[in-house]
């Protein structure tokens, strides 16, 4: 782990009052294990560095979605949220909404959304320094590929969406002749 990714993953969890352990005693197929109640995350020590940082930003990741103040589960699209007034699209929208709350309340789909939050903060932290950690995880785990290019797409727009506030906030201040950064 690089002295900075350690920094912030250290920094994380002493923030959320987690206490991390590395221990040898787990099987090869665990990678993690997140103890709620005793506020600690215990990590495979067995395992490569890149899966260290991959598997405590995933537990992390469940304490925060699952057991810390778990939110209310809205994971619709807003499309799927309209009163249709037609029978057939009111009927499919209705089944849509069922299925998703489905998939993403099983234990499948919190892992699933525990996966994308990790993956998330694995793009996020390669901005560090942690390049190696995201190139070593993908390269031992090429099924997980998909959700990269996910959180790659989800970090590209979220960038997109920040520079553009800021360049019309930029706009507006030279418009009105007010002090900033943009004369």
């Amino acid at each position: 782990m690089k002295f900075r990714t350690k920094n912030i993953l250290r920094e994380l969890a002493k923030h959320l009052g987690l206490k991390v352990k590395f221990v040898s005693y787990f099987t090869d197929n665990i990678h993690g294990k997140l103890l709620p109640r005793e506020r600690r995350i215990l990590i495979n020590a067995n395992k490569p560095r890149c899966e260290h940082v991959y598997t405590l930003l995933h537990e992390f990741a469940h304490y925060l979605l699952h057991f810390k103040k778990p939110a209310p589960r809205r994971h619709c699209p807003w499309y799927l949220k309209l009163n249709w007034k037609i029978d057939a699209a009111a009927d499919i929208a209705s089944k849509m909404r069922r299925i998703i709350r489905f998939v993403l309340n099983s234990e499948r789909g919190k892992e699933w959304e525990a996966d994308l939050w990790a993956m998330c903060g694995l793009v996020y932290l390669k901005q560090f320094g942690g390049r190696s950690d995201l190139t070593a995880f993908l390269n031992r785990h090429p099924e997980k590929k998909w959700i990269y290019r996910l959180a790659a797409i989800a970090t590209v727009y979220s960038e997109t969406k920040q520079r553009i506030a800021t360049a019309f906030k930029l706009l507006g201040m030279a418009r009105h002749g007010l002090p900033g950064k943009a004369s």
